[in-house]
């Protein structure tokens, strides 16, 4: 589930976070493969992904209802994109 909030984000970071889980279609882990193919197609990522994190708080700091469970979530800056819910997970 990628965070609504990503919508206020610079054009730029909402690139990296679709090309980062597109990227974990390929590579299903953080492995060095995972990295270089990210760095690949992203090559200003370490930029662009700090951008993300240091506004990451700004964007994230509410709370909603998971659609999977009764849980109140907040999102936590965690690559500053998404949270998962325990019910979604099993």
């Amino acid at each position: 589930m990628l965070n609504p909030h990503l919508v206020k984000a610079p054009k730029e970071c909402i690139d990296y976070v679709i090309l980062y889980e597109l990227c974990h279609i390929a590579e299903h882990n953080y492995s060095e493969r995972f990295w270089r193919l990210l760095t690949q197609v992203m090559p200003n990522l370490k930029d662009v992904k700090a951008k993300l994190n240091s506004m990451a708080e700004m964007y994230l700091n509410e709370t909603f209802d998971c659609p999977h469970c009764d849980e109140t979530l907040r999102y936590e800056v965690d690559e500053g994109i998404y949270l998962w819910c325990s019910t979604y997970d099993s």
